[in-house]
């Protein structure tokens, strides 16, 4: 892995960690890495409020000091309405055009600068 595509440790950490969040209007899949252990895991969280807030319960008993960086898709909404309340998370909205056309650069096509070609 060369360095610019290396993944944060934990002594270059500014965040206990990070978190992508692929949110949507019944459930949210998130993305974990943690800078200490340096271990990224999934889950799924109910989009009900109750059920965020219990998941950032979670966070603040798991990673007690530090603060958390959240990277999601959306500005505004129920979502980052519900996090931002929390003074240790320090959310990231993404322009949600900026995300599809990543996806597309990247998606097999039958150009000859194809690396699969």
């Amino acid at each position: 892995m060369n360095q610019s595509t290396a993944l944060p440790t934990a002594e270059s950490s500014l965040y206990a960690a990070y978190i992508g969040v692929d949110w949507a209007d019944r459930k949210h899949d998130i993305c974990l890495y943690d800078s200490t252990t340096q271990q990224i895991e999934s889950c799924i969280i109910s989009a009900q409020p109750e059920a965020i807030a219990a998941w950032v319960e979670g966070l603040r008993k798991r990673f007690p000091q530090g603060k958390i960086a959240i990277c999601t898709e959306q500005k505004r909404g129920s979502l980052i309405y519900a996090l931002c309340k929390y003074e240790f998370l320090v959310l990231y909205p993404v322009n949600t055009l900026l995300v599809a056309n990543y996806r597309q650069a990247f998606a097999p096509s039958r150009a000859k600068s194809d690396g699969f070609d």
